[in-house]
């Protein structure tokens, strides 16, 4: 999805991406959420077999990903501050989204996973 800007490391020359963000516009985050429903399902299935739910994190990436939409990004509201404000602001909450969601689904699961065992 990404357009050109996935480097391959840090200051790196080439970047990476197929452009398909500027070429579907908002039915490439559409299709995202599509490829996200069948990574839900394949997730769903697995841990069912383990006698785990998924619920909560299923919840939480829910959320996630409308909070990533064209309509809700906290990201479009960044890009109108002025430079360096934009910058600054847009790596920390890139770094959060990252981190936050990762570590509260981390402790979801094993949470999970320990009341199973």
């Amino acid at each position: 999805m990404h357009n050109l800007d996935l480097a391959l490391y840090p200051y790196s020359v080439q970047h990476y991406g197929y452009g398909l963000w500027g070429k579907l516009g908002t039915m490439s985050w559409v299709l995202e959420g599509i490829f996200c429903i069948l990574l839900i399902a394949y997730s769903w299935k697995n841990f069912a077999a383990r006698q785990q739910k998924i619920v909560w994190p299923i919840i939480l990436l829910v959320i996630v990903f409308f909070n990533l939409s064209p309509w809700l990004s906290p990201m479009k509201h960044v890009a109108t501050l002025p430079a360096p404000y934009d910058y600054l602001i847009h790596g920390l909450l890139v770094t959060i989204g990252f981190l936050v969601p990762g570590l509260i689904l981390t402790w979801l699961i094993n949470k999970e996973e320990r009341k199973v065992s």
